[in-house]
Protein backbone atom coordinates (compact mmCIF):
# COMPACT_ATOMS: atom_id res chain seq x y z
CA UNK A 1 0.00 0.00 0.00
CA UNK A 2 2.78 2.41 -0.95
CA UNK A 3 2.78 5.56 -3.01
CA UNK A 4 3.37 5.26 -6.73
CA UNK A 5 4.59 8.54 -8.24
CA UNK A 6 4.44 8.78 -12.04
CA UNK A 7 5.40 11.74 -14.22
CA UNK A 8 3.72 11.84 -17.63
CA UNK A 9 3.17 8.07 -17.87
CA UNK A 10 2.08 6.62 -21.20
CA UNK A 11 -0.42 4.41 -19.37
CA UNK A 12 -2.15 7.32 -17.58
CA UNK A 13 -5.72 6.29 -18.50
CA UNK A 14 -5.18 2.82 -17.07
CA UNK A 15 -3.57 4.23 -13.91
CA UNK A 16 -6.45 6.65 -13.42
CA UNK A 17 -9.05 3.94 -13.92
CA UNK A 18 -7.32 1.61 -11.47
CA UNK A 19 -6.41 3.98 -8.65
CA UNK A 20 -8.17 4.10 -5.27
CA UNK A 21 -7.68 7.88 -5.01
CA UNK A 22 -5.48 10.48 -6.67
CA UNK A 23 -3.66 13.73 -6.06
CA UNK A 24 -3.83 16.20 -8.95
CA UNK A 25 -3.89 19.88 -9.79
CA UNK A 26 -7.26 21.55 -10.38
CA UNK A 27 -7.21 21.07 -14.15
CA UNK A 28 -8.34 18.56 -16.72
CA UNK A 29 -6.79 15.58 -14.96
CA UNK A 30 -8.84 16.25 -11.82
CA UNK A 31 -12.00 16.51 -13.91
CA UNK A 32 -11.17 13.26 -15.70
CA UNK A 33 -10.61 11.52 -12.37
CA UNK A 34 -13.90 12.88 -11.03
CA UNK A 35 -15.74 11.66 -14.12
CA UNK A 36 -14.32 8.19 -13.42
CA UNK A 37 -15.68 8.36 -9.87
CA UNK A 38 -12.24 8.61 -8.26
CA UNK A 39 -11.76 10.62 -5.07
CA UNK A 40 -9.24 13.41 -5.68
CA UNK A 41 -7.15 15.65 -3.45
CA UNK A 42 -6.15 18.89 -5.18
CA UNK A 43 -2.71 20.50 -5.02
CA UNK A 44 -3.30 23.79 -6.82
CA UNK A 45 -0.41 25.32 -8.74
CA UNK A 46 -1.88 28.78 -9.39
CA UNK A 47 -4.34 31.20 -7.81
CA UNK A 48 -6.93 30.26 -10.45
CA UNK A 49 -6.48 26.57 -9.63
CA UNK A 50 -6.76 27.34 -5.93
CA UNK A 51 -10.05 29.16 -6.50
CA UNK A 52 -11.34 26.26 -8.62
CA UNK A 53 -10.23 23.71 -6.03
CA UNK A 54 -11.94 25.63 -3.23
CA UNK A 55 -15.18 25.61 -5.22
CA UNK A 56 -14.81 21.86 -5.79
CA UNK A 57 -14.26 21.42 -2.05
CA UNK A 58 -17.28 23.54 -1.14
CA UNK A 59 -19.39 21.45 -3.52
CA UNK A 60 -18.11 18.18 -2.01
CA UNK A 61 -16.33 17.11 -5.19
CA UNK A 62 -12.82 16.65 -3.76
CA UNK A 63 -11.23 15.24 -0.62
CA UNK A 64 -9.21 18.34 0.19
CA UNK A 65 -7.07 21.18 -1.07
CA UNK A 66 -3.38 21.80 -0.42
CA UNK A 67 -0.52 19.94 1.23
CA UNK A 68 -1.55 20.70 4.82
CA UNK A 69 -4.78 18.72 4.52
CA UNK A 70 -3.37 15.83 2.45
CA UNK A 71 -3.95 12.52 4.22
CA UNK A 72 -5.02 9.04 3.26
CA UNK A 73 -8.81 9.23 2.96
CA UNK A 74 -11.11 7.02 4.95
CA UNK A 75 -13.24 4.64 2.91
CA UNK A 76 -16.51 6.41 3.79
CA UNK A 77 -15.17 9.86 2.85
CA UNK A 78 -13.58 8.56 -0.34
CA UNK A 79 -16.81 6.85 -1.42
CA UNK A 80 -18.94 9.92 -0.63
CA UNK A 81 -16.64 12.31 -2.52
CA UNK A 82 -16.25 9.94 -5.46
CA UNK A 83 -20.01 9.48 -5.76
CA UNK A 84 -20.71 13.21 -5.56
CA UNK A 85 -17.99 14.02 -8.10
CA UNK A 86 -19.14 11.32 -10.52
CA UNK A 87 -22.70 12.64 -10.40
CA UNK A 88 -21.59 16.22 -11.11
CA UNK A 89 -18.81 15.53 -13.63
CA UNK A 90 -20.65 13.12 -15.89
CA UNK A 91 -18.60 13.55 -19.07
CA UNK A 92 -21.60 14.91 -20.97
CA UNK A 93 -20.80 18.61 -20.71
CA UNK A 94 -19.91 18.85 -24.39
CA UNK A 95 -23.39 17.60 -25.28
CA UNK A 96 -25.00 20.25 -23.07
CA UNK A 97 -22.81 23.00 -24.55
CA UNK A 98 -23.62 21.92 -28.12
CA UNK A 99 -27.33 21.86 -27.30
CA UNK A 100 -27.17 25.39 -25.90
CA UNK A 101 -25.27 26.65 -28.96
CA UNK A 102 -27.72 24.94 -31.32
CA UNK A 103 -30.67 26.49 -29.48
CA UNK A 104 -29.09 29.94 -29.73
CA UNK A 105 -28.43 29.49 -33.45
CA UNK A 106 -32.01 28.37 -34.09
CA UNK A 107 -33.38 31.22 -31.95
CA UNK A 108 -31.36 33.76 -33.93
CA UNK A 109 -32.32 32.27 -37.31
CA UNK A 110 -28.78 31.20 -38.14
CA UNK A 111 -29.53 27.50 -38.20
Amino acid sequence: AGVDLRIEPAELPELMAGCKFAVANAGTTALELMSLGKPVHILPQTKAEYDTAERFLTDGLVLGVGLKSLTLPGLEDADRVASTARAKVDGKGHQRVCSIIESLLVKNGVF
